[in-house]
């Protein structure tokens, strides 16, 4: 719920209260035991990157029910500092 100086998220001047700050290099893992069928959020690099940065978000889930391996569900295309934020709605 903070960006990566402990300060308020914010992207394109538009402020979060919730959200997640990460090193573009990251990689973050969530066990949702099935219990949720819909991720909804916004994706966008924070204002302390100015115009620098770029990213490509994607988002994977397991196969669940047997069906084994991680499957590409998501990626946003290239995410640069500045930009406004982009929805995400799976």
């Amino acid at each position: 719920d903070r960006n990566l100086d402990g300060g308020v998220l914010s992207a394109s001047g538009e402020r979060f209260t919730k959200g997640i700050a990460m090193h573009s290099a990251s990689r973050l893992t969530f066990n949702l035991d099935g219990a949720y069928r819909r991720l909804d959020g916004t994706l966008a690099i924070d204002d302390i990157a100015g115009s620098r940065g770029s990213v490509v978000f994607r988002v994977f889930a397991d196969g669940g029910e047997g069906k084994g391996g991680w499957q590409a569900k998501f990626a946003s295309g290239i995410i640069r500092g500045g930009q406004k934020p982009t929805p995400l709605s799976l």
